[in-house]
């Protein structure tokens, strides 16, 4: 394995939104995983979507598409996941800034993160 997986997409909220607009913030992880799934089963459909959103060929985007859905996992964790958290994937996305010098130390995901968000099934098993 060339790479471990990393996490690379992680929403962040500011206290203010959590408190006074938390359906919001489901809307958005469940808006996600609808997304995910469309494209998983609607590839042909998707592409042209994605296309005019970033504004790139849709020949480019079919490809990446393409490439991502039967390849794009590592360790059985897919690029595209529908909001899971999974702590291993962020403790190597951390090691990764630490190598660049982005930060320093560790980062304590207890303090910082708030599952309740998420539909039961996509909450850790921690």
């Amino acid at each position: 394995m060339f790479f471990p997986p990393i996490n690379n997409v992680v929403g962040v909220s500011s206290t203010k939104t959590i408190r006074e607009k938390p359906e919001l913030l489901r809307g958005i992880i469940a808006g996600r995983r609808k997304a995910v799934r469309f494209m998983r089963s609607n590839r042909a459909e998707s592409v042209p979507i994605i296309a005019k959103a970033y504004k790139t060929d849709p020949a480019v985007i079919a490809a990446i598409v393409d490439h991502m859905l039967d390849h794009g996992s590592v360790n059985g964790v897919p690029y595209w996941g529908e909001g899971d958290l999974n702590y291993d994937d962020l403790n190597n996305m951390v090691k990764a800034m630490r190598l660049v010098g982005i930060i320093q130390g560790e980062v304590d995901w207890t303090k910082i993160v708030d599952e309740s968000f998420l539909p039961d099934d996509l909450k850790s098993k921690k």
